[in-house]
């Protein structure tokens, strides 16, 4: 791990022997947006980037791929639209990020490097991610659907993010940006009682939309808005997905 301070702007020397670059960072977006948190986010991810570039660019030897996170945020909130890569942007505030992070990744594409953006969806696993803010309240039978539920929620198990990582070092097709989300595509509704079922809770007790904005500002409009996210070019690569279908995901994360 290569660690950049932004208030110096240093990059350590060691980054140009690397042969990989694979760009992580990022401010969570699950915290209430302020004017000064939403800068936030949008730094901790343009300012790394923009800080390796100035600094390989100026280096004779340099890593030739270059990974960055993303997220299906890029797409905005776009109903029962089915969404591949070649999808336009939204136009809200995550989606303006999605825009200028891949951008910022993109420009390491002048240096020689192989680009890949990895438009990451809602991560299920164990440890950390959407579940864990979520497992208290369904663990007491108070779960229950977001808004009217109808929203599409894509999603992806955490080891298969890590093989999409794995396979984007490798796999010299992986250019530009790729949906990383299951091919299993659910509703709001359909994941909340997989995960209620999985856990034995009832999902009895909906949250409306009224009160999510209440309580979480601008953020909840990021769990309100649907995206039917599809793997097409994971699909076309023909990779191969541990946990495809939001069960076996959860029923692995759960009951293993």
């Amino acid at each position: 791990m290569v660690v950049i301070d932004l208030r110096k702007g240093t990059v350590p020397p060691v980054l140009c022997e690397c042969d990989v670059i694979i760009h992580l960072a990022g401010a969570p977006i699950a915290h209430r947006w302020t004017k000064s948190y939403k800068q936030l986010i949008l730094n901790s991810r343009i300012q790394t980037a923009q800080a390796m570039w100035d600094f390989l660019s100026k280096s004779k030897k340099r890593p030739k791929i270059f990974i960055s996170a993303s997220a299906t945020g890029f797409y905005g909130d776009r109903g029962d639209e089915l969404l591949d890569e070649s999808g336009a942007a939204g136009n809200d505030f995550l989606s303006s990020v999605c825009v200028e992070w891949e951008k910022a990744a993109n420009a390491f594409a002048a240096l020689g490097m192989r680009v890949v953006s990895v438009r990451t969806a809602a991560v299920l696993g164990p440890h950390g991610g959407i579940l864990t803010k979520m497992i208290p309240l369904f663990r007491k039978g108070l779960g229950g659907k977001l808004g009217t539920g109808a929203q599409w929620f894509p999603w992806i198990h955490r080891d298969d993010l890590v093989n999409v990582y794995a396979q984007a070092v490798v796999d010299s097709r992986f250019v530009g940006p790729v949906n990383a989300v299951a091919p299993g595509l659910v509703r709001n509704i359909e994941f909340t009682k997989a995960l209620g079922d999985v856990l034995r809770k009832p999902t009895i007790f909906p949250v409306p939309a009224f009160a999510l904005r209440l309580c979480l500002g601008e953020f909840a409009e990021a769990l309100l808005n649907s995206q039917r996210v599809i793997p097409k070019k994971l699909e076309r690569f023909e990779f191969d997905f541990l946990y495809p279908e939001i069960q076996e995901a959860l029923r692995q994360i759960f009951l293993a």
